[in-house]
């Protein structure tokens, strides 16, 4: 409970209003609002959310610490906006990776191996052979006969 306390001091400093102020802007009395001043009740979740409000222009900072106490964030709150999603690496860089995965598997350049691969992905494709189902056939010894480890 201390945490909460120490996060309403903050926060009245900011804003420059006293503990009865604060209880105002949250809609207690004076009572409940002495109460939290010194840790012996806890904000609701709303009223968490509803500091971290009014503190956002004020203390970025301050306002994460408020939503995380109220088990929330700054973006589920939406005063800001959420991180740009990573973008995926494009398509042709993650098949050259398998390529060159593939050319070093059998000490070749990926440029010898590349015609080799699309065959045999468009004859998998063909029969309707999932990459799953190659990976299975291909470690699986007993396909070709040999002797199983």
């Amino acid at each position: 409970m201390a945490k909460h306390a120490e996060l309403l001091h903050r926060t009245r400093s900011v804003l420059g209003v006293t503990q009865n102020g604060l209880g105002e802007m949250l809609g207690v009395s004076r009572r409940t609002a002495q109460r939290m001043g010194v840790g012996q009740s806890i904000p609701s979740s709303e009223q968490l959310a509803a500091l971290a409000a009014l503190i956002h222009r004020h203390d970025t900072d301050l306002a994460a610490e408020l939503a995380a106490a109220g088990g929330t964030s700054l973006e589920r709150l939406g005063l800001v906006a959420p991180p740009a999603p990573v973008a995926a690496p494009r398509v042709e860089l993650l098949i050259d990776s398998v390529v060159c995965v593939a050319a070093e598997a059998m000490d070749v350049l990926p440029r010898a191996i590349r015609p080799a691969l699309l065959a045999a992905v468009r004859r998998a494709r063909h029969l309707g052979l999932t990459l799953e189902a190659m990976e299975r056939a291909l470690g699986d010894p007993s396909v070709y006969g040999e002797a199983s480890e």
